[in-house]
């Protein structure tokens, strides 16, 4: 724990708030999103975009260590935001309240606070 740095330390709480968000997406059913034009059944899309989630939180962890790939990774954190903002009009969309909306667009100015600290 004495070698966790302050950028460290914040790309984890990045980590944890997309997460977070990550389970809030599993509420409001997101794969319907993501797999909306696929003759999928709900639960096989479900548990598709659950799964895959597993290798990619591990992988954002492994990859976490290089300070290049938590930059990434906030970039992303701010990206996301405008990603929803496009997607709010989908008929699959269900973020659609404070908390979601909390969860989502609270990633970007905590990745912008990691990427000034990157910068410092």
């Amino acid at each position: 724990m004495d070698n966790l740095s302050v950028i460290d330390l914040l790309f984890f709480i990045n980590f944890a708030w997309l997460a977070t968000h990550e389970l809030d997406a599993i509420k409001h059913h997101e794969w319907r999103i993501f797999f909306y034009s696929l003759p999928l059944a709900d639960v096989t899309a479900y548990r598709i975009f659950t799964l895959v989630h597993v290798p990619l939180f591990a992988l954002i962890i492994w990859a976490g260590q290089s300070v290049a790939f938590q930059a990434v990774f906030s970039i992303f954190l701010i990206i996301h935001v405008g990603l929803h903002y496009y997607f709010r009009k989908h008929p699959a969309y269900e973020f659609n309240n404070w908390f979601s909306n909390l969860l989502i667009i609270g990633g970007a100015p905590l990745g912008g606070l990691h990427l000034l600290a990157l910068a410092i």
